[in-house]
């Protein structure tokens, strides 16, 4: 009889059986919510610049790797951000400005010029909304850019709290949206400590009212980053429809979907997606980290949420030391398989999908490429999901190419 116990290769991999047994179902207080993807994915087609993103099938590295199909879902151009980060940035803020100025979410095509308006008369009356966020990169600039969109003629519309590890460039990045960047002694988890506090800080001066979009849970802050997972929902909406576009090439339905890790907000969409019980077939998720932020990785081998110290990582956006606590029972019963990966292979993967795919993957796209790799070189791994020549196989590329110090071999 096959073991439904987790166990961890001698590669460092953990293997969850019992999740390809699981099945996600949203809790009753959520069913009243705004959930359906559908009305989700409108409200992103009425956003400036929307478009969907590329999902490359590349038969040239499927062969090889002895599968049947290997597909990228790339997102390094989302609304004119190079990262995914913003269809939950932006779900979260609507749903967030929404609960602050007591409008009912409608998200139609006049969902932005509603909340506009709102906003417009707050103003007039001498009320202003400040949108705080804490990032280690592209979910700030998500947020900064939803400021830039609602609240276009204020001065002071966003505050964005980072690590002191950050790289100058995304820091001017986020700056370029019109947002306030601050600098914190600390790692990414002191950051939304203390935006969490300067957004509080902010209501009580009488200034305004300081709105916190953060994508992961702490304390009793947990409705937001649950709007932010529910945004991430049209990447994978859309995933369904390119794959149904070429399903005529596979014999299977994806059968195994790759995602990165940071705080795992994206990771537990992608359960919901993979795990939901209206799919005929279930697919298997397998979670990718930095090996020195695999917050994670630790968490699923201790069989508890555990915070963790972390190292920088050219992975700058999975470098986060807590899963989300709202998360974490998702990512805990839903991943089939949890990898760590190092810079130097997640390098190697980015020159790769460049010079050899034309995709314009950063390290937080290329890691997962890395780590599915390192899942198929394990022959425990491979025979343990199910990896073989009847698996098609969806990688997701959450971000674009940037800048970042090129890592030495080890």
């Amino acid at each position: 009889m096959a073991t439904t116990k987790p166990i961890t290769t001698h590669e460092g991999i953990y293997i969850n059986p019992s999740a390809a047994l699981y099945t996600h179902e949203t809790s009753t207080a959520r069913e009243a919510e705004i959930t359906d993807p559908t009305k989700i994915k409108a409200y992103h087609e009425s956003l400036p610049n929307f478009n969907t993103t590329s999902l490359h099938n590349l038969p040239s590295l499927a062969s090889p790797l002895g599968l049947q199909g290997l597909l990228i879902k790339s997102e390094s151009s989302r609304l004119g951000l190079p990262a995914f980060k913003i269809l939950g940035a932006s779900w979260g803020v609507y749903r967030a400005l929404c609960r602050e100025l007591d409008v009912v979410p409608d998200p139609d095509v006049t969902a932005l010029e509603v909340l506009r308006e709102r906003l417009g008369q707050q103003a007039s009356e001498g009320w202003t909304y400040v949108l705080f966020a804490a990032t280690d990169g592209n979910h700030g600039r998500a947020v900064a850019r939803m400021a830039k969109i609602l609240l276009p003629d204020q001065e002071e519309r966003g505050m964005i709290y980072v690590p002191e590890g950050m790289y100058e460039t995304t820091k001017k990045l986020i700056e370029g949206e019109g947002a306030e960047v601050v600098t914190v002694n600390g790692d990414y988890d002191k950051a939304v400590e203390r935006c969490w506090e300067a957004s509080e800080g902010f209501t009580k001066s009488g200034k305004g009212v300081g709105v916190m979009v953060q994508d992961n849970a702490f304390g009793e802050y947990k409705t937001v980053p649950g709007w932010v997972v529910d945004g991430y929902s049209t990447l994978l909406s859309e995933v369904d429809e390119h794959f149904a576009a070429l399903q005529q090439e596979f014999k299977k339905p994806i059968t195994h979907i790759v995602t990165p890790i940071g705080v795992g907000s994206l990771g537990k969409a992608v359960v919901k997606w993979a795990k939901t019980a209206a799919r005929e077939h279930k697919v298997r998720v397998i979670a990718c980290e930095p090996e020195t932020a695999a917050c994670l990785n630790v968490s699923l081998k201790a069989g508890e949420n555990t915070t963790i110290e972390t190292i920088d990582t050219i992975m700058s956006g999975m470098c986060c030391g807590t899963v989300s606590p709202t998360s974490w029972e998702a990512l805990r019963d839903g991943v089939d398989a949890s990898v760590t990966v190092g810079d130097w292979e997640c390098h190697q993967t980015v020159l790769e999908l460049l010079e050899k795919y034309e995709i314009e993957a950063g390290p937080c796209g290329a890691g997962c490429l890395a780590g599915l790799r390192k899942v198929l070189d394990s022959e425990q791994a491979r025979s343990a999901l199910g990896l073989g020549e009847d698996s098609v196989v969806v990688v997701l590329s959450t971000e674009g190419r940037r800048e970042y110090p090129v890592p030495q071999k080890k």
